[in-house]
């Protein structure tokens, strides 16, 4: 999966990125840092 993303706001525990080159259309994706951070550990 690599495509161009965008970070339209950026917080302490998520981020809130637009997908540019999503299919069929740009869409917004919430991720959240808590998740990441656990399965790192």
């Amino acid at each position: 999966m690599c495509g161009e993303v965008q970070v339209v706001k950026e917080e302490t525990d998520r981020l809130v990125v637009l997908v540019l080159d999503g299919d069929p259309d740009p869409f917004l994706m919430v991720i959240n840092l808590d998740a990441l951070n656990q399965q790192h550990h």
